[in-house]
């Protein structure tokens, strides 16, 4: 089942925002086909110009598709519908040299939803996130699949998030997640879901908090 029909299977029709986090095939990979089969209103671009081929594809794409393509900045803040916030914590600089690790320019963002917050940092660890005025949180996706961070026990410390998620494929060649991040997670007490283990997670923000549900 490709992107869109995961999403009508949660009962999505159209999107009111899509996030470009940073031009990589694993972040852009299925967005082509997400703005051909779904109405999206607004393509928030992470990318540059110079990041080829694929990604100028899909802004072209999401123009002539009739969503407002706007740049990703830091400090933006977005309202959808009546009560979820999204604010851009950091964001591509437009005059960042070619050859930058697209990683290093990922789009780290906070949702808002009835008072919980979303920690959603891409594939941006500390030495990024490390940096930012970040509040304490209720939910985290764990940055770049869970790869190795040094500065994630710090990062828990202030996030002091309940639920962490690790997007990662099951018997990945890079050795996601690293046993490091997995004992940082342990240590402060987080629970983790994995993809890896449970397939795709879901995650309901509600009156009463973050409900986890997955197919395994």
């Amino acid at each position: 089942m490709g992107l869109p029909g995961k999403l009508r299977a949660h009962g999505v029709r159209a999107l009111d925002a899509v996030v470009l986090t940073h031009a990589q095939e694993d972040h852009q990979g299925g967005l082509a086909e997400v703005l051909e089969e779904l109405p999206v209103r607004m393509l928030l671009d992470g990318g540059l110009p110079l990041d080829g081929p694929d990604h100028r594809h899909i802004v072209s794409l999401a123009r002539s598709h009739g969503a407002q393509v706007r740049a990703a900045r830091a400090g933006q803040r977005f309202r959808i519908g009546q009560e979820l916030r999204l604010q851009v914590m950091a964001a591509v600089e437009r005059d960042t040299e070619p050859g930058t690790d697209p990683n290093l320019r990922a789009t780290v963002m906070i949702a808002t939803y009835r008072g919980d917050d979303v920690f959603l940092p891409a594939d941006a660890e500390s030495d990024v996130t490390g940096g930012l005025a970040l509040p304490v949180v209720d939910v985290m996706k764990v940055a770049h699949h869970g790869s190795e961070d040094p500065g994630l026990p710090d990062l828990l410390r202030r996030l002091q998030p309940e639920l962490a998620l690790i997007e990662v494929g099951r018997h990945n060649r890079f050795g996601h997640p690293h046993p490091a991040t997995l004992a940082a997670l342990r240590a402060a007490g987080v629970a983790v879901h994995r993809t890896d283990q449970s397939g795709d997670v879901s995650v309901t923000m509600g009156r009463y908090g973050a409900r986890v549900s997955s197919p395994r």
